[in-house]
């Protein structure tokens, strides 16, 4: 009776420079990349937390625009009774599923005479606009001072939901715009509305998928590891 021959494999490890080099080099990038995600993820975290943090506190009662940074007043309600003064307002071209097509008005507004900043107002169609049926005071007009009451956030200008590429309407503004303060006062009918809730919602409405993207590089960086190994590794039978 014949007794079948067995052959034991043996592995050998037989790394080459230049693949290893360009392997390390791969691998740390990959490395860094799923780091830089998790990072990413625990600021968009943070940051989520510290909008609904201050969102969530009552508004702040104020006669005029303190001083100090203006980012102390982003994402806080801020009810306001002061004298107000306002200029031609600025436009963005924009769309909504409401209106379609048009543009959004931020008129330029101050409350004490020395921080102007933007204030969101009216959507206008397309149609409207062509219609020419808007007409605007002019500048001594809207400067005059008048008692106002105002409810409403105060979001970054630079907040990217925001459209930023502001464009004059009519003449000059009171202020031009590159000394406005980067703030904008989105009015609301009352605290703890239907409207108030919609903008809290899209205030942080902040995709975080980063816990998702870091574990993709760190499975491509696992891969990588697996294809050089398997390479590099030559397989032989002993009797």
């Amino acid at each position: 009776m014949n007794i079948p021959e067995i052959k034991i494999p043996t592995f050998s490890f037989q790394p080459k420079l230049g693949p290893s080099i360009s392997t390390a080099i791969m691998l740390a990038v990959l490395l860094a990349l799923g780091v830089w995600q998790m990072q990413r993820g625990e600021w968009k975290t943070a940051l989520i937390a510290q909008r609904s943090a201050r969102l969530a506190e009552k508004p702040l009662v104020l006669q005029g625009l303190p001083d100090g940074p203006v980012s102390n007043l982003y994402y806080r309600g801020a009810y306001v009774t002061a004298p107000v003064k306002i200029a031609r307002p600025y436009y963005t071209f924009s769309h909504t599923a409401e209106h379609g097509i048009g543009f959004q008005l931020y008129f330029p507004e101050t409350w004490n005479n020395d921080h102007w900043f933007l204030r969101k107002s009216d959507f206008v169609t397309m149609e409207e606009w062509k219609a020419g049926a808007l007409t605007w005071p002019s500048n001594e007009q809207l400067a005059q001072e008048a008692p106002h009451e105002q409810l409403g956030i105060f979001v970054p200008l630079e907040d990217p939901q925001n459209m930023i590429i502001l464009k004059e309407v009519g003449s000059e503004p009171i202020r031009p715009l590159d000394k406005i303060e980067p703030i904008i006062f989105m009015p609301i009918f009352e605290w703890k509305s239907i409207q108030h809730e919609l903008l809290k919602s899209r205030l942080l409405n902040i995709s975080n998928n980063h816990a998702t993207y870091s574990l993709i590089w760190f499975s491509l960086a696992f891969i990588l590891c697996v294809i050089y190994v398997s390479s590099h590794t030559k397989i032989t039978f002993k009797d």
